[in-house]
């Protein structure tokens, strides 16, 4: 399980504090890792053993990154670390522990064309230099903004200039005369804001079913299993708003990326929701309990369904049939 060096893998700074971990309470072989960066993780040694140089830090690349949005997993207030861990076998399945995080799914989100690295590198700039007029300068802490090569083992200033200047190029950073310092420029906060708008737009999964106590565990079912995939669960009768509710229902239908409709207990409403979402070209997921799934109309039969036995089985599906259908929103 040796590593490359001792240099911190998430930074590459030589001031942060590493440890090294064997077994336990989830009896990981890894290291244990608080970055000067603000950052802090514990990291399994299937992260790298066994791979490339290349392919090792473009897996730390996206850990880096998934930290830079969410540093510490809340659970109740409480702050807990996360535990990072590769394994393509599990892709699609929930960890049993929360604080978890697979990297093989991480990788799914991985630019795969030069085009994709300098529009998600311009959007990550902008994270770490949110504010107009931020300078910016050829740094070897841009290397996982960027999606560079390599970090810890051949570090080299020349692909992070290649990448500002192809940013410079394309008109969305501009580059102080004779120095090589850069901002983000007028056209590229513009691409900022509509790379922000098409997230925004594309983070939530909307429910749609009968509304009751009896089908409350299903609600809960379907919150958790869509927030674990990281999007945000909307239920119209959670949302604040001054409208008629139907006009309501189609413009969050719109903004979602998906909709999941519950047929257990039949309800016009939703079956209307469900192929509104369908002529706007949305994923629908249908879920049906095993014992009345027999029960549903033909053309709803059809379809391929999640169905499921109690409240963890739906949980566990669903999560999985999102994540091969939409993705996990990383």
């Amino acid at each position: 399980m040796e590593r490359w060096n001792d240099n911190c893998p998430l930074c590459n700074g030589q001031e942060c504090e590493i440890k090294t971990i064997i077994g336990g309470d989830w009896n990981q072989r890894g290291i244990s890792v608080t970055c000067n960066e603000g950052m802090s993780a514990e990291i399994d040694c299937s992260v790298w053993v066994s791979a490339e140089k290349e392919e090792a830090n473009k897996r730390f690349n996206m850990i880096y990154l998934f930290l830079l949005d969410n540093p510490v997993k809340k659970i109740h207030d409480f702050e807990y670390t996360y535990r990072f861990f590769y394994e393509e076998s599990s892709i699609g399945e929930v960890p049993e522990d929360v604080r978890k995080v697979n990297v093989a799914e991480l990788m799914k989100n991985y630019p795969s064309s030069f085009l994709d690295k300098v529009e998600m590198g311009l959007f990550n700039l902008s994270k770490k230099y949110p504010r107009i007029g931020d300078e910016i300068l050829v740094d070897q802490d841009l290397t996982y903004l960027l999606y560079t090569s390599f970090s810890y083992w051949d570090f080299d200033n020349g692909e992070i200039e290649g990448m500002l200047s192809s940013l410079n190029d394309l008109g969305y950073l501009s580059k102080a005369e004779g120095h090589p310092i850069y901002r983000i420029s007028a056209q590229g906060w513009i691409k900022i804001a509509e790379m922000e708008k098409e997230k925004d737009v594309l983070n939530q999964g909307f429910i749609a079913m009968q509304f009751g106590e009896k089908t409350k565990f299903i609600r809960q079912a379907f919150k958790e299993a869509i927030s674990e995939c990281r999007y945000v669960p909307r239920v119209i009768d959670e949302k604040e708003h001054n409208h008629q509710i139907v006009p309501e229902i189609l413009y969050e239908i719109s903004k979602s990326k998906f909709v999941v409709v519950d047929i257990t207990f039949p309800n016009y409403g939703a079956y209307y929701e469900a192929g509104y979402a369908e002529a706007l070209g949305k994923e629908v997921i249908i879920c049906c309990k095993d014992t009345e799934f027999q029960k549903v109309h033909f053309d709803i039969a059809q379809k391929s369904a999640v169905v499921w036995k109690d409240e963890d089985d739906l949980r566990k599906r669903l999560y999985r049939r999102i994540e091969a259908t939409v993705g996990l929103n990383i």
